[in-house]
Parts: structure tokens; C-alpha cells; sequence
């Protein structure tokens, strides 16, 4: 068994966090929660190999990204879909 819920909320984290912990969630079976909210992440932190690596992850239901700097809907919506698909699959 492996942590469930990440809470890094008003920490100004940035675009070096994001890379790593997408690197981390592409082989992440445990995790179902993460509240990035209130840092440092703008639009181009949330690049496509983040994307890719959400997408490889299977169990993240939450990711909490409110109070960032200039994150796009079309950014907003892809995590939303993937979030989505995930709630799916555990369901299964």
C-alpha cells in the first residue's frame, strides 16, 4: 500500500515540481488525490508530457489546480477528462 493523498497547497511550487511529479505519477498506483492549489503552476508548467504522464496514471480522481497563475480552460478541461476517465476505471 502507498500514500492516497498529497496536499501541497500554498507552497509556491512551480514548473520544476510539475515535471517531477508527473515523472512520478506515470508509474503511481496509489495515489487518488493531489491539492496543488495556491502555488506557482501557470499554463505552461501543464505541458504534453505532464499530460502524457496523467494519462498513464490510472488512479488519480483529484487534482486540485484553483488559485494557480493563468492555467488555461483548454488546460483545465484535459485534466478534467482524465480525472474523469480514471473515476471509470476504478469503478470498473
Amino acid at each position: 500500500m502507498g500514500l492516497t493523498d498529497f496536499v501541497f497547497h500554498h507552497n509556491m511550487l512551480g514548473p520544476q515540481f510539475i515535471v517531477k511529479l508527473g515523472h512520478a505519477l506515470r508509474n503511481d498506483r496509489y495515489c487518488r488525490s493531489i491539492d496543488l492549489r495556491n502555488n506557482m503552476i501557470a499554463d505552461a508548467s501543464i505541458d504534453a508530457e505532464f499530460f502524457a504522464n496523467l494519462m498513464a496514471n490510472e488512479t488519480v480522481v483529484n487534482l486540485d489546480l484553483r488559485d494557480n497563475r493563468n492555467i488555461d480552460k483548454e488546460s483545465l478541461r484535459k485534466v478534467a477528462l482524465n480525472l474523469i476517465r480514471n473515476v471509470s476505471v476504478l469503478k470498473g
